[in-house]
């Protein structure tokens, strides 16, 4: 019995001797990273690899490598990745996501996508972030399939989070879906009703599905909230939706507030011209085009309109 003791003792301590390298090297590389000395980080890295080249450790130091954008980095830490022998759970999440990220450096949203979704949990917030850059990567790719995937997926993981409700209702607009997007937008609103940049999303969504008054509603809600630029806003949604007497009073408020000259003008020129006010058309058109006298739409109106 004791010399099976001895002969542990001695398997433990030759273990222990094996790993102390392999620390050295670990610990070198995360005193550089923290000090954002990078090539040393990349040197003790490599060092530590050939010691142990499927040790995990080694892939989710190298993975910190991967903010500072360099493609290198993020090829290595995929070949890594692809070795990586461990099968605790918390640690099989982290190289998911390690490997995803590198996958996007390399331009492959969907392999990202593909490497994260078995792994990810509920209330996965370091997860969900990456599914929010897959779901913007993949729209930039020409991808609006895989984008809206993810973000849906991300929604799943975090509900709670207002930032993945609006990526993802902006993409439903894009996709011509203002319906789906303006139910996501309700309930970003409901639960943060003083959220400017949600209620102005509401209503661009509302007047894409043809609920001017709505919109109007909520934009009017910011102007009472906010200034000049916000009452334009009201204004112009007004002329997209038909209103052009909503529109007319609302840009003469917001140039009475100070909004930009060359924007208001514009609306109440033609708003103006919309509603029979044909005077004060051709003043705020004429106005209009001693800023931009090439402005050949605010020209053509003023020419339609009869001289008294």
């Amino acid at each position: 019995m004791r010399a099976v003791v001895i002969s542990c003792v001695l398997a433990a301590a030759a273990l222990a001797r094996a790993d102390a390298p392999l620390d050295r090297w670990l610990d070198r590389a995360e005193a550089s990273l923290q000090r954002e000395r990078l090539e040393s980080a990349r040197r003790a890295l490599r060092r530590a690899e050939r010691i142990a080249p499927t040790d995990p450790r080694v892939t989710l130091l190298a993975a910190r490598l991967l903010p500072y954008g360099d493609e290198r980095d993020a090829l290595w830490v995929i070949a890594l990745s692809e070795d990586d022998a461990t099968e605790d759970a918390v640690v099989v999440q982290a190289l998911s996501r390690a490997r995803a990220r590198a996958l996007l450096i390399t331009g492959r949203p969907r392999d990202a996508f593909d490497a994260l979704a078995p792994t990810i949990g509920r209330q996965d917030a370091a997860a969900a972030e990456v599914l929010r850059r897959i779901g913007a990567d993949a729209w930039r790719a020409g991808s609006p399939h895989l984008a809206e995937r993810a973000l849906k997926l991300a929604r799943r993981v975090m509900p709670q989070d207002p930032a993945i409700g609006l990526d993802l209702a902006a993409l439903l607009v894009a996709r011509g879906e203002p319906r789906a997007a303006i139910a996501i937008y309700l309930e970003i609103v409901r639960a943060h009703p003083e959220d400017a940049y949600a209620r102005r999303a509401l209503a661009g969504a509302l007047l894409a599905e043809g609920r001017g008054d709505d919109a109007l509603a909520e934009l009017r809600w910011l102007a009472d909230r906010g200034g000049a630029g916000e009452r334009l806003d009201v204004a112009q949604a007004a002329l997209e939706s038909g209103q052009a007497d909503v529109a007319f009073r609302e840009a003469r408020l917001a140039q009475s507030a100070g909004a930009p000259r060359e924007a208001t003008l514009r609306i109440v020129g033609i708003a103006a011209a919309r509603t029979g006010r044909d005077a004060e058309a051709r003043v705020a058109l004429r106005q209009l085009l001693e800023l931009r006298p090439g402005d050949a739409r605010a020209q053509a109106l003023l020419d339609s309109l009869a001289e008294p």
